[in-house]
């Protein structure tokens, strides 16, 4: 079972900015705010923020979103 905790629409993120961080059973995706990649560079001007939080084998999702399979 993992949990799912969206901090953002997924609309606000430029879509070649997104990347994936991995801190033991959890995943956080992160992207940059449309407007502040910088293609040539492959960075982003104001720092990632955070999209989606991912736990991994979680026993109970509560505060931390909805559950998926």
């Amino acid at each position: 079972m993992k949990c799912v905790k969206v901090e953002h629409p997924k609309a606000s993120f430029d879509p070649r900015s997104f990347r994936t961080l991995v801190r033991g059973d959890t995943r956080i995706l992160v992207g940059c705010p449309k407007g502040a990649w910088q293609p040539r560079l492959a960075r982003c001007r104001v720092g990632t923020r955070a999209y989606e939080v991912i736990k991994l084998n979680a026993t109970s999702c509560a505060g931390h979103g909805r559950r998926r399979r």
